[in-house]
């Protein structure tokens, strides 16, 4: 909960034991996933209205719950949707005796999940690398934020360039090899920069 809602949740108790308390705090998570959506989804108008419904529909729900466990059965309803929205749409497999093959999960027929990236949002990526597990002692060396704003001048794109050829020099902690074909890692596909 701290890192939805900040310092003043360390600590917090998971389920709360009384009722009011649970529902406000599961109206507060429902909340902060209608505005996430609203600040961070662009899609087709049908497709967002559909999610923002299912944003209201569980505001309503869990107003009306009488146990923790129906508020409990409401969110992880509402937030099974909500992810299934997200990935194109809702799997509907009503007269289906088995679901087990992959084509039971493709949900593309109206929309498919692609992320986009600016070369802000690149650049934000890669400062964050320091970060990240297998990255932080391959880049302990490299000051990115020096080489960004005193090297690179703020430019992002030379940035990113002078961030790749690094990142193909560096050896990962597993040992796997660098690419010799452009000096593109197969493990940069993780990161797709340019």
């Amino acid at each position: 909960m701290t890192n939805l809602f900040g310092k003043t949740y360390h600590g917090f108790i998971d389920i709360p034991q009384n009722l009011s308390s649970w529902k406000k705090e599961t109206q507060k998570i429902a909340r902060a996933i209608n505005k996430s959506i609203k600040m961070n989804v662009t899609t087709d108008l049908i497709h967002y209205n559909d999610i923002l419904w299912q944003c209201k529909n569980v505001e309503s729900k869990l107003k009306a719950a009488k146990s923790i466990n129906e508020i409990n059965i409401h969110m992880i309803e509402f937030q099974t949707r909500v992810m299934f929205l997200l990935l194109g749409q809702l799997p509907n497999h009503w007269n289906s005796r088995i679901v087990n093959k992959d084509i039971d999960w493709k949900l593309d027929v109206y929309r498919s999940v692609t992320f986009n990236q600016s070369i802000e949002q690149k650049v934000n990526l890669i400062l964050s690398l320091r970060e990240c597990h297998g990255f932080s002692d391959s880049l302990k060396e490299v000051d990115l934020v020096n080489k960004y704003f005193n090297e690179c001048k703020g430019d992002q794109e030379a940035f990113i360039k002078v961030v790749l050829k690094i990142l193909c020099k560096v050896q990962l902690p597993d040992n796997r090899k660098m690419s010799s074909s452009g000096c593109r890692p197969s493990w940069l596909a993780a990161f797709p920069l340019l």
